[in-house]
């Protein structure tokens, strides 16, 4: 991977603090909109890990 560890902490930042501000702008469905974006993801993970 390329970059210094320094740059990617800061994206990582910044994708919180963009999080954050969707959360203070919108409220809930922040919250909420990226839990469930977050489930066929997660759905296909644990497919994979059983599938050995």
């Amino acid at each position: 991977m390329q970059g210094a560890t320094t740059a990617k902490v800061l994206f990582v930042i910044n994708l919180l603090m963009i999080w954050l501000l969707a959360i203070l702008a919108f409220g809930y469905p922040a919250i909420i909109i990226p839990a469930l974006a977050a489930v066929p993801a997660m759905f296909v993970v644990l497919i994979l890990i059983t599938m050995g």
